[in-house]
């Protein structure tokens, strides 16, 4: 089974090296288990083993890492009942499988101006940006402290690919005084911040993801794509 290598080297660094190698077997199991014949991968998946399948449907396989991230995604998806999200078919938490509606092409291949892709992209996270109360899914803060033991553990791992700066701001983004040592109800104020779409909240989750995903694209050798959000990183922190 040919495995993307940017999906392979995330396998390898999340330490699911064993996955990769049942990975032929665990198709074969599902293609029976669900009627599905399952094609080639798609080379450009970064984040899971993801293929098209007749009848028309794509089949995706999570990398197993640590959290629930399987778990996660396919809550998310019930939750949203295809609006705003891909159609969630059929799922298997055990064995992160997924079935998903099969959609049209990417927007960067419709050859729409980038104004008017970003207006498609911001009404699409506006209908599935909702509350989930008792989902059982991670709270934004939740998120960001994750973020923020990844940063702080991956930046030196890989010696350091962005400037100190870069790392201080999204550290700063990610958590403010306020949510560290400020009084409850400026705990509540941040909170709130990052559960509505305040612009200042969008901006400084930005900065956050672009580093952390910048370091994750350097580890796994997602090339360039990670030098060049770890230098936009380094022009955003010198312009503050």
């Amino acid at each position: 089974m040919l495995v993307p290598p940017v999906v392979r080297n995330k396998a390898l660094a999340a330490g699911a090296a064993r996955w990769l190698d049942e990975l032929p077997a665990l198709i074969a199991n599902l293609e029976a288990d669900w009627g599905i014949t399952v094609g080639p991968p798609y080379p450009d998946a970064t984040e899971a083993f993801v293929a098209e399948a007749e009848p028309a449907s794509v089949l995706k396989l999570m990398i197993p890492r640590d959290g629930h991230h399987a778990r996660n995604e396919i809550t998310v998806l019930r939750l949203a009942g295809g609006y705003g999200c891909v159609q969630l078919l059929r799922a298997d938490e055990d064995r992160g499988a997924l079935l998903l509606e099969r959609l049209g092409r990417p927007l960067h291949q419709l050859g729409l101006p980038l104004p008017r892709r970003h207006e498609i992209l911001c009404a699409t996270a506006e209908r599935v940006w909702r509350p989930a109360p008792a989902s059982g899914l991670p709270t934004g803060a939740d998120k960001g402290r994750w973020l923020i033991g990844y940063i702080e553990t991956t930046w030196p791992e890989l010696d350091r690919p962005c400037s100190e700066r870069a790392v201080e701001h999204a550290l700063a983004c990610a958590d403010p005084v306020e949510l560290r040592h400020g009084d409850p109800a400026e705990r509540a104020r941040w909170l709130a911040r990052r559960c509505g779409l305040d612009a200042t909240a969008i901006w400084e989750w930005g900065v956050v993801e672009r580093v952390s995903t910048g370091l994750l694209a350097t580890r796994i050798g997602l090339q360039p794509l990670g030098r060049e959000m770890l230098a936009t990183a380094d022009l955003l922190a010198r312009s503050c």
